[in-house]
């Protein structure tokens, strides 16, 4: 609180926001405010219960661990390949397993294996990433002969080509792309 707190009484309006906690928090709140009195009576629950809850927690348990051992080996299978093949091979056993996806994506697809040539690797970037592109000319002439629609979308696809390409050699996620007037 400051010390000098004075009135001024000007033509602006006072305004109290009133916002109202919502019924689903109480109810929310009521309920975890249960599950711990139910919790802390676990002595007094019927022993067919208490065993179901033992039974599940050591399912998630080992639930739990079989995800942990699956990425160490996971990480293993892919060393083990990486130092036999000198870094040229990758493989992945169940790539999505550790990204930001639901549940049942995690585990799809199986694997992912790349091979990375280093002589294909310096061919590619001689070639622009081995994907052709169409000069002026060659978009006129594809136009007139798919009836002569407008160019303006091979132009777009070419500039969405050409942006993605530098993307994926610069690594990174995002560009200022350009408009060109016409």
């Amino acid at each position: 609180m400051h010390l000098e707190q004075i009135f001024v009484d000007g033509n602006d309006a006072y305004v109290w926001i009133y916002d109202p906690i919502p019924y689903y928090y109480w109810l929310a709140g009521g309920g975890v405010v249960l599950a711990v009195v139910a919790l802390c009576l676990f002595p007094l629950w019927p022993p067919v219960v208490r065993k179901g809850v033992y039974y599940l927690s050591i399912g998630a348990a080992g639930f739990l661990m079989f995800i942990f051992g699956l990425a160490v080996l996971r990480v293993l299978i892919f060393c083990l390949l990486w130092l036999v093949s000198m870094g040229r091979h990758h493989l992945w056993i169940f790539p999505n397993l550790t990204e930001d996806v639901g549940f049942f994506a995690s585990f799809w697809p199986l694997w992912k294996y790349e091979c990375r040539d280093k002589e294909s690797r310096s061919k590619k970037d001689k070639k622009n990433n081995g994907k052709k592109k169409l000069s002026d000319d060659e978009n006129e002439e594809k136009a007139e002969e798919s009836g002569g629609e407008d160019t303006q979308l091979d132009n777009v696809e070419d500039t969405e080509d050409k942006s993605e390409t530098e993307s994926e050699q610069t690594g990174k996620d995002f560009e200022m792309i350009e408009k060109d007037d016409e």
